[in-house]
């Protein structure tokens, strides 16, 4: 009997240490897959936010399906590990755009929020058909801005990463409307990283295509 019980302990070490030593091993090779995974420029050309000084960024974001925040998954978990989510949207993404725009000197961003959360469909045909002058009344704009970006969230997925967090996989489409030029840019962008880390990597890489061209 007294060898059973030290074969159960030597077995329940050994198995803290494998699943202890496993862990990182599989943080790590998450890290792997981690980065931009697809970065497309669906209408319009990223060049022509070379010159853009300002920017207001629409909050809350939409999702792919209309709705403005993350409610429920799927499968009716509160907090979804490895599910995908039906709506989507937090409301401190746009913040988090703006905030980031700003800290890698991308534009001047402000967040700004519609009175109205109805207009938020037809924003963007309001954009393009109405003059600065007139969108900054009706808008109630601070100020009348260069650009004026609408986003949406058109899919999540969360994964566990030992050790490290939670990894987000978040598709955004980005659309960027010239207020004075009415001309759109609208980009489709996938990144896989540590939660907090997504939309900062996005902003990298807008960066980096926005100089290279």
């Amino acid at each position: 009997m007294r060898n059973t019980h030290k074969f159960r302990n030597l077995f329940l070490v050994l198995l803290s240490l494998f699943i202890s030593s496993c862990g990182p091993i599989w943080g790590q090779a998450i890290r792997v897959t981690e980065g931009i995974k697809t970065f497309t420029v669906v209408e319009g050309d990223i060049s022509n936010l070379q010159p853009i000084k300002s920017i207001y960024v629409l909050s809350p974001f939409l999702n792919e399906e209309g709705d403005f925040f993350m409610c429920t998954s799927e499968d009716g978990t509160i907090f979804p590990y490895s599910t995908k989510v039906k709506y989507v949207c937090r409301g401190d993404i746009p913040e988090k755009f703006s905030a980031e725009f700003n800290e890698a000197d991308l534009f001047t961003s402000e967040v700004f929020s519609l009175r109205d959360t109805a207009q938020t469909t037809s924003l963007k045909e309001m954009l393009m058909t109405k003059s600065a002058d007139e969108l900054k009344k009706e808008l109630s704009l601070a100020t009348i801005p260069e650009v004026i970006m609408i986003g949406s969230v058109t899919a999540l997925d969360h994964s566990i990463a030992p050790l490290r967090g939670i990894v987000t996989t978040i598709s955004f489409r980005l659309d960027f409307i010239n207020v004075v030029t009415k001309k759109s840019t609208v980009i489709d962008v996938t990144v896989k990283k540590l939660d907090q880390d997504t939309i900062p990597r996005v902003v990298e890489e807008m960066v980096s295509k926005t100089k290279s061209e």
